[in-house]
């Protein structure tokens, strides 16, 4: 069987111009659904339609581009899609500016470590490093002279954009949801354990030791002849696959990770 055709519901014309700027500012003067972003002549879709006295009110209102609202009144494009997109825009409206979305979306279209670029390039995803939702890693040092950094979607992030692309309300509220608490782990490390690159010594652990896709706080102590010191000498990045210590020395310690 095929899906089933909604039948074209009464529209109102002539809405109020602050109105209809509000709805498109929403949505960044583009359609609403995710996997289209089209930017060309768009419609206003009433959510709770107008036969069923659905308001005239941002909140009830979506922008669509002509082949979007013709899909959903066809049947193709599911309404409880249309409720989670909308949610989203205004959820994520609210968090970050509509160049911060772009580039969430951006991310996601592009091969994990394949992007990359300058300290003040990271700095332009810096809200969304803070969101958990994009992570940064060093790339490469040449003694310092010219630094750069990969920049990729969190498995958080990762999971997010695909659900809100899928218009599914119930991975929404998985992804969204507030993590588990998770025990801190504890990690003795020695001299012996640094491995040499490029001029410094590493020492990595593994992204499986934590939360995957949501950035961990940690501390690194000094083994010294008085006991551990928390504070060292060290640059500490976190790849998406491992949380690393950079530095010039190999040091004894340990580090926590929560």
């Amino acid at each position: 069987m095929g899906k089933a055709k909604r039948t074209k519901p009464e529209e109102r014309k002539n809405l109020p111009v602050n109105l209809v700027t509000k709805v498109l500012t929403e949505s960044g003067y583009r359609c609403a659904v995710p996997t289209c972003r089209n930017i060309l002549a768009l419609d206003m879709h009433h959510i709770w339609e107008v036969n069923v006295g659905g308001p005239d009110e941002p909140w009830n209102l979506i922008a669509l581009c002509p082949t979007c609202h013709a899909l959903y009144h066809r049947g193709t494009i599911k309404e409880a899609s249309i409720f989670a997109w909308k949610s989203m825009l205004m959820t994520l409206g609210r968090a970050f500016d509509l160049d911060t979305i772009d580039k969430l979306l951006f991310l996601h279209t592009i091969p994990e470590q394949l992007l990359v670029m300058s300290g003040d390039g990271v700095l332009q995803f810096s809200r969304l490093v803070g969101a958990g939702l994009v992570v940064f890693s060093l790339k490469a040092n040449n003694n310092w002279t010219l630094v750069t950094y990969q920049v990729q979607l969190t498995e958080k992030g990762r999971l997010l954009v695909t659900a809100w692309k899928s218009g599914d309300s119930k991975e929404l509220g998985q992804v969204l949801s507030p993590p588990e608490p998770i025990a801190p782990y504890t990690r003795e490390f020695t001299e012996e354990d640094w491995i040499e690159h490029e001029g410094v010594f590493i020492f990595g652990v593994p992204v499986s030791v934590h939360r995957r896709g949501f950035a961990p706080s940690f501390k690194v102590y000094t083994k010294t002849d008085e006991g551990l010191k928390e504070g060292l000498s060290a640059t500490v990045t976190i790849p998406a696959n491992s949380v690393t210590i950079q530095t010039e020395k190999p040091f004894a310690g340990t580090i926590e990770i929560h």
